[in-house]
């Protein structure tokens, strides 16, 4: 067996090792910071240099490691770099010259590199002018843009400052009266929002850009569009940006109702104020006709829901309607016959083909129709098992 003495010194061997080992990589790793990476790869870098740092302090490499985390003289920090640092590190609780100090200075001094390397003003990003100045804002002056996803930080001369964005959104609200071009007023909308974004625009145009974009999706029907939009504006107002909070609460109700969303923590987070007016109440009205399956009062809600509400019950009809089918078979002799002329009117449809559409829909119910009398024959095959003769 081995003694007490010889298991020591293998500890001690194998911890010295490891520890050549980290600061070796520790080295390599302070070179390649040093040589200027993209930024995702340098803040990896970054990262990975602080784990191996705290791992080479606590083998007992603090030296070697202080060394290693030294940038290399050709980027050593600028001068201004090192005094700002000093009262950094005091007011983050870290001696000056501690490892952990040094990796923030050697940051840092990256960053003072890449301003004083910045490209010429007309072809400088906004991330780079606004390190210079907070209130630097785009410069393109074009009306429509083509939205394309960011792949790196915008040039500022091909960002459109808040006042063409204000004229960019009158375009798109007058081409949507005139051709009703959902894929061109989304495509513009969303290039809108970006410019928007990535100038920190958070104020009403912002608040009407969102409203504007998420009454559009509703009509066309993409809710993924409108819940992205009513996510931000429900922010924006929160942070007390005007708008018609009113209005868009109640469609968020609305939308939960028909994801089948959690209705009830909805209405909870919705201000006092904001439940309080009519159009809100109305909204509350239709979701105890979905749950108490009151079909008959959830139709004539339907037909004088305000705004854009009408967009998002649609997508409820058809449920409710299978609802009242299924109620009539429960209510009615399975041998009765309905006039189709009641039937339509009990579920909802209108207009001068009424008749018709409710004779699909029971035959799409599985439902017997007697064309020549207009008579509904109550003999339910497949609406729900329960309903079945």
């Amino acid at each position: 067996m081995k003694t007490d003495k010889e298991q020591v010194e293998r500890k001690k061997d194998r911890k010295a090792k490891e520890s050549r080992k980290t600061t070796k990589k520790l080295k390599k790793l302070a070179k390649a910071l040093a040589s200027g990476l993209s930024p995702v790869e340098q803040a990896k870098s970054q990262k990975k240099f602080q784990k191996l740092l705290a791992k080479a302090e606590k083998l007992g490499g603090g030296a070697e490691a202080e060394e290693a985390a030294q940038p290399p003289a050709s980027h050593a920090p600028p001068r201004r770099a090192v005094r700002a640092g000093r009262a950094v590190c005091m007011s983050l609780g870290l001696e000056p010259g501690s490892s952990g100090e040094l990796l923030r200075r050697q940051a840092r001094a990256h960053r003072f590199q890449a301003c004083d390397q910045a490209p010429a003003e007309g072809a400088a990003t906004l991330q780079q002018l606004r390190h210079r100045d907070a209130a630097a804002m785009g410069t393109s002056e074009a009306l429509e843009k083509e939205y394309l996803r960011l792949t790196s930080a915008p040039e500022r001369a091909s960002v459109r400052p808040p006042r063409v964005l204000e004229a960019s959104l009158q375009l798109v609200k007058r081409r949507w009266r005139e051709a009703a071009d959902y894929a061109h007023a989304c495509n513009q909308l969303k290039a809108i929002r970006q410019d928007l974004t990535v100038q920190h625009v958070r104020d009403e145009l912002a608040v009407r850009v969102y409203e504007t974009h998420a009454r559009i999706a509703l009509e066309a029907q993409d809710h993924a569009e409108f819940n992205q939009c009513q996510t931000t504006l429900r922010a924006l107002y929160a942070a007390g940006v005007p708008g018609h909070e009113h209005e868009f609460a109640a469609y968020r109700v609305l939308y939960a109702l028909v994801t089948k969303g959690d209705v009830l923590r909805e209405f909870r987070d919705i201000p006092l104020d904001v439940r309080l007016h009519q159009d809100f109440a109305h909204v509350l009205q239709i979701c105890r006709c979905v749950w108490l399956h009151d079909y008959k009062g959830f139709f004539s809600l339907h037909e004088v829901t305000p705004g854009m509400g009408p967009f998002l019950l649609d997508c409820l009809v058809d449920d409710v309607r299978r609802d009242a089918l299924a109620a009539m078979s429960k209510a009615y002799d399975h041998s009765a016959e309905l006039a189709l002329s009641f039937v339509a009117d009990q579920l909802g449809f209108s207009g001068a083909d009424n008749i018709k559409q409710c004779t699909k829909f029971a035959r799409d119910a599985g439902l017997e129709v007697d064309v020549e009398s207009k008579t509904l024959r109550m003999r339910p095959r497949n609406i729900y098992p329960s309903c079945r003769a």
